[in-house]
């Protein structure tokens, strides 16, 4: 029988559920929006940084004012759970409470109510309150209802709103009358009547409002677990006791350092007694003190000169000035990512703090379960003693763990120190679910991106965007590069001050500047720049051409290494490095090795170590070969501190063969043979014709014609020169990409063609990158609804990076009609499971097991058949671990080959993945 309904909080919670758990069990409606909003109350007070709340208070009217905000929002987030169509979808019992309560429906509801989600109900609800109990204008309104509209992590469009807002859906004046008490039971919980008239007039833009429903969702997925939130215990210390057992750490209190740079550095970096700054490292330490306001600082310094480190003493003293609560540090690939954290970690263990607590961090990459010093750091938050007996005594430490709440692709960002690769950067910029998630992680810390220069026109157009939202978000950033060119140094520049301020500058005196070190930096009224001194250290590489034939090749490194020596031979494509190792493997046999970037990825990892173990510093290398040739390709140009006595190149963009030229005699070392004693390059992979160059065709399909011919000109191949290293750097590369960069005439004509053909792929791939792009800073937050993007890392990372990273597959092998994972025995090991999902263990392992896959199988033309191909190895049981589904599987026989289409794929141990078409031969 029907009663007149209820409008008190405690009639609603007999009524309305919110969660259901096994066995019938519920939580209702106000007491999940009542958990929210105190969660939110002690994720205010004890997890965000002073930055974020700072910059919140001054968009929304005053610290007690944003507090109020946050924490209401975060109680009237399910708001919209009070409606039919979300009550409709309870068990019999829950719909029949609701009925006999007073707010009756139809079951036709059932078949009606996705299109009314509750987020959107949710909006509704608050802008119709704001509207009709407070006189606010709609506008006014929706800056605060949005928030509650995109809780889920995508906010709804207008044609959404439209669609839901029906009587049907929505209920009567009874569930409106019901979803008023809601609204108004958490404005009396967060102290919000008194500030009402704030938020209204407040100018809260799309970055608060986006870091606002961040908030409410962390709070919304605390308050969810049914652990911490018990659907049987609702004492008085039920949140108190939630609290303690999540354990989230308070943010990094950085305190600014008084010490002297030599002091600092020796400290943070646990530098030998006698260890002095350089310049540059100097001058980044003084330069808070010299802008206004510190925003975007870029360092184009040489290879080797302490850009690391500089970056970290900085990034210190930038947190320490404005209350930021963590760093991350980007790098272009997982293997450079790999490479820096250990670096990071340990600076970050030797931090002081007043309480030696711990410090959340986080390795942001799918590949993060293959290393090793990850996967050793303690996990859950439990701190394990670390050694640093020489000055324990004196000052507390902070100690690095993984906090498991913290971590996993959606929250892993949140940890207060976290290393990862560009990719996670440029996913600011594209339009995804939870993208606020990522926002908020960025907001609260210092942002270091090293080797910013690896971002080509395509990512660049993802890279300008996100820095327009670190500027709007007022986030230090730091980027690193040793051959940048201007006009990416000035757009960059322009970027970040649009986000912040607005506006442009004239820029004109940093964009002419060919000083080298240069440091520029962002102010409140344009950029400035600063040359630090050169610290005296340079290299003269002898350059000389070399004939693009095998023939050639060996008769150089017969010449060069016949009394020892370590060479690399660095190709740009997998399939031209693969030939080249089998040729010297039959001329040089063990004394030759090989590194690309698809092998299986713990093939890989191993890989690297070794080459690190061998080539690295001398501080790092175990025992460095008589003689050795390593036939490498791009991977060897990017942050791997590797040092060769001679190498072979390539012709590539002057940058990227300048990034290898810092491989060259890197490292001061006694004993290089005599023949090699001077650091040598030599360039090849071009051939003439009648004075006209013909570059190798994978170089060509990799960079363009442009870009190499506008290298070849610049280093003035194929006449042998000297360089100068460092001090060649900004004349090579700002000519090399000067608009008016000078040809000889018999270039003249190829010049012209190559430069309107990269033009127009310029602009197309620039246009195809806008259409994937999140909208300004400036424009409304309503603007992220629909068109939502794939935020999954693999297809993430494809759509910022314009497909040009391989498509990946997970490598298993098929025996007797068994799967079993890679690299284990199937006479001594268990097959793996089809029909259920293996062992989160074993699934982890199993999905570190990836390859790239060729191009031939990717391209645009292919890539659609290639992954049809490949979902036919479809493992049902695999769909339920959350290491393994929706991957792609490729399954290898016996012999490790398959086929893909009219592929053969093979893999070998020493060659990495190779396929060859039936009929053309071709990969």
């Amino acid at each position: 029988m029907n009663i007149q309904p209820g409008h008190d909080p405690s009639f609603l919670a007999r009524t309305f559920w919110a969660k259901t758990g096994d066995g019938g069990s519920w939580l209702s409606l106000p007491q999940h929006l009542a958990d929210s909003a105190d969660v939110c109350a002690l994720l205010w007070d004890h997890w965000l940084p002073p930055a974020v709340k700072s910059y919140l208070a001054r968009t929304c009217g005053g610290d007690p004012a944003a507090r109020a905000l946050a924490v209401f929002l975060a109680g009237v987030h399910d708001v919209g759970k009070a409606s039919p169509a979300f009550q409709v979808k309870g068990t019999p019992e829950l719909r029949e409470q609701c009925w006999n309560a007073g707010y009756p429906f139809e079951l036709i509801v059932q078949r009606l109510s996705p299109l009314l989600p509750h987020g959107a109900a949710g909006q509704i609800a608050l802008r119709r309150w704001l509207e009709d109990d407070h006189g606010w204008e709609r506008a006014e309104a929706n800056r605060l209802a949005i928030v509650v509209g995109g809780h889920h992590g995508i906010f709804p469009t207008s044609s959404d709103i439209r669609r839901g807002n029906s009587e049907e859906l929505l209920g009567d004046e009874s569930w409106q009358r019901a979803r008023v008490t809601l609204l108004e039971e958490s404005l009396r919980r967060a102290g919000g009547a008194a500030h009402l008239p704030t938020w209204r007039c407040a100018p809260i833009p799309p970055s608060a409002q986006a870091l606002l429903t961040a908030i409410v969702i962390l709070a919304d997925w605390i308050a969810s677990n049914a652990e911490l939130f018990p659907y049987n215990d609702f004492s008085d210390a039920r949140t108190a006791k939630a609290w303690e057992l999540l354990h989230l750490p308070e943010p990094w209190r950085p305190e600014a350092a008084t010490d002297d740079a030599d002091t600092l550095l020796a400290d943070r970096f646990a530098l030998p007694p006698g260890s002095h700054a350089r310049p540059l490292q100097r001058d980044l330490l003084d330069l808070p003190e010299q802008v206004d306001e510190p925003g975007l600082t870029i360092i184009e310094a040489p290879m080797g000169t302490g850009k690391t480190e500089a970056a970290l003493l900085l990034a210190e003293r930038l947190a320490a000035r404005q209350g930021l609560g963590g760093v991350f540090f980007a790098l272009p690939s997982m293997a450079t990512s790999n490479a820096i954290f250990s670096r990071i970690k340990a600076w970050v263990e030797r931090l002081p703090h007043p309480s030696g607590a711990s410090a959340p961090l986080h390795l942001a990459h799918s590949k993060a379960g293959l290393n090793d010093e990850f996967n050793s750091i303690v996990h859950d938050g439990t701190v394990r003693d670390i050694d640093h007996a020489e000055d324990a005594a004196s000052r507390a430490r902070l100690v690095a763990v993984v906090h498991e709440w913290l971590s996993g692709r959606k929250k892993g960002l949140l940890a207060n120190f976290t290393v990862g690769t560009i990719d996670q950067i440029l996913l600011m910029a594209l339009r995804s679910r939870h993208l606020v998630l990522r926002h908020l992680a960025l907001a609260n810390k210092v942002v270091v991106i090293d080797e910013v220069h690896a971002a080509d026109e395509y990512m660049a157009v993802f890279m300008d965007r996100a820095l327009e939202w670190l500027g709007a978000y007022e986030v230090p950033v730091i980027l690193l590069s040793a051959t940048l060119p201007s006009d990416r140094r000035i757009a960059m520049l322009q970027a970040y001050r649009r986000g912040r301020y607005g506006t442009t500058a004239d820029l004109i005196e940093i964009a002419q500047s060919r000083a080298y070190p240069l440091v520029s930096a962002t102010t409140s009224e344009g950029a400035v720049a600063v040359a630090p001194a050169d610290d005296e250290r340079s290299t003269v590489i002898r350059m000389t051409p070399l004939d693009d034939d095998l023939e050639a090749l060996d008769t150089a490194l017969d010449e060069r290494l016949h009394d020892g020596g370590c060479a690399v031979v660095i190709r740009n494509s997998v399939k031209r490095a693969q030939m080249t190792y089998l040729h010297l493997r039959e001329r040089y046999g063990d004394e030759v090795s090989l590194i690309h970037a698809r092998f299986i990825a713990t093939d890989r990892l191993r890989k690297e170590q070794d080459l690190l173990d061998a080539f690295g510093s001398p501080a790092r290398a175990k025992a460095r070969p008589f003689r050795h040739v390593v036939v490498a390709t791009q991977v060897v140009e990017q942050s791997l501190d590797v040092d060769f006595d001679l190498m072979v190149t390539d012709l590539a963009p002057v940058d990227l063969v300048l990034q290898r030229a810092g491989r060259l005699h890197r490292h001061h070392r006694s004993g290089r043979p005599t023949a090699l004693s001077e650091a040598e390059l030599l360039v090849t992979g071009v051939g003439w014709e009648h004075d006209v160059p013909r570059f190798e065709p994978a170089s060509t399909a990799i960079y363009g014609t442009d870009s190499l011919l506008r290298s070849l000109v610049t280093l003035g191949v194929p006449q042998p020169r000297l360089l100068t290293l460092p001090a060649d750097i900004p004349e090579l590369v700002q000519d090399a990409y000067s608009d008016t960069y000078e040809v000889p005439t018999a270039l003249a004509a190829m010049a012209r063609e190559a430069g309107e053909e990269a033009a127009m792929l310029r602009d197309r791939r620039q246009s195809k990158a806008e259409s994937f792009l999140l909208s300004e800073p400036s424009d409304p937050l309503s603007r992220w609804a629909g068109q939502e993007n794939d935020a999954s890392e693999a297809k993430g990372r494809a759509t910022v990076r314009d497909g040009r990273e391989s498509l990946e597959a997970i490598v298993v092998r098929r025996f007797a009609g068994e799967i079993y994972e890679w690299g284990t025995d199937p006479l001594s090991a268990d097959p793996l499971p089809q029909e259920f999902p293996p062992e989160p263990a074993t699934a982890r392992r199993v999905s570190t097991h990836t390859v790239g896959l060729p191009p031939a199988l990717t391209h645009p033309g292919a890539i659609d058949a290639t992954i049809a191909a490949l979902e036919g190895n479809f493992f049902a049981g695999w769909q339920a671990s959350s290491w393994l589904r929706e991957q792609l599987v490729l399954v290898l026989d016996e012999n490790c080959q398959t086929r893909v289409r009219d592929f053969l794929i093979s893999y070998d141990d020493e060659l990495g993945i190779v396929a060859v078409h039936d009929e053309t031969g071709l990969s």
